[in-house]
């Protein structure tokens, strides 16, 4: 309890302090003004509150960036072809197939540069989709190869047998892979035996590439 002149006042009537209250500060014309105390993340400015605790630091940036600019460099390596596939604007399809013909040093890191931003400008989400999709097709691709390798090499060592096996395998006509392995064995020379090889190997990697009849490879 508090005593003052004339009153008395309950501990409990005093009031609290806010814990917002606003400071006041000499400012250099020597004026005073008042600043609230807020939480760490916000500023207040004469115009109201503004959140920054989500905006991304210089250095998150710097990375985004440079990941970017990586993705660009790798799709110089692309063929046409695989290019074709990545959704890319004018700008940025014509400053890939640029740097590919860049042998200067120099100018080369001047274009990739120009490649990173543009590609901060582009859709990069979609662009980086796409290059990883590519990137599946291309395991895929290089798992058929060695698939149509092996079976090359044990059609040749065991003959028919193994020619009955892989077309039970894949469900589909021989024709081709049966006719290799006739000119293979009937070859006189070594020339004409590679020739038929060859053959053969292009006729099973067609086999194992086709679509069966549930539509997958």
């Amino acid at each position: 309890m508090l005593l003052w002149p004339g009153r008395v006042i309950l501990s409990c009537d005093v009031p609290s302090r806010n814990p917002l209250r606003r400071q006041q500060k000499t400012t250099s014309n020597g004026k005073r003004r008042n600043f609230a105390k807020t939480d760490p993340g916000t500023t207040i400015g004469f115009k109201g509150t503004v959140d920054m605790t989500d905006r991304p630091s210089k250095s998150a940036r710097k990375r985004e960036y440079l990941a970017l600019q990586a993705l660009g460099e790798k799709l110089v390596d692309l063929t046409d072809e695989q290019l074709s596939g990545i959704p890319l604007d004018d700008n940025l399809r014509e400053a890939i197939v640029a740097a590919r013909s860049i042998r200067s040093h120099g100018a080369l890191r001047r274009q990739r540069q120009l490649i990173g931003k543009l590609m901060a400008q582009a859709d990069a989400t979609a662009i980086r989709d796409a290059f990883e999709a590519l990137g599946h097709a291309d395991r895929a691709e290089k798992a058929i190869f060695h698939q149509a390798e092996r079976w090359r090499d044990r059609i040749l060592e065991e003959g028919p047998a193994a020619v009955t096996e892989l077309a039970a395998q894949l469900g589909s006509d021989a024709t081709a892979i049966t006719n290799a392995v006739r000119d293979y064995r009937s070859s006189p020379n070594v020339a004409g035996r590679k020739q038929a090889a060859r053959r053969l190997f292009r006729a099973i990697h067609k086999a194992l590439e086709a679509p069966d009849d549930n539509g997958g490879p």
